[in-house]
């Protein structure tokens, strides 16, 4: 339907259809209004904090001590 000047009438509210779930497990919906990046097939919400945590999940943190050990034993 159009308005008196033919600009489309938006619908008075979004369809609150279940799409799926994040990568932490949580419900996304068709009118939650959020971007989310496909990374190896999860959904991730696209915010920097977001990203960052999805891709430190399986990350290995090590010292500085555990690099040294690593370069003096492999040659």
């Amino acid at each position: 339907m159009r308005d008196s000047l033919g600009v489309p009438l938006q619908p008075k509210e979004l369809p609150h259809e279940f799409i799926g779930y994040d990568w932490l497990g949580r419900n996304i919906y068709s009118d939650d209004n959020h971007e989310y990046l496909e990374l190896d097939g999860d959904l991730v919400l696209d915010e920097p904090n977001e990203i960052r945590a999805y891709m430190m999940q399986d990350a290995v943190l090590k010292t500085t001590n555990q690099l040294y050990e690593e370069m003096k034993n492999n040659g």
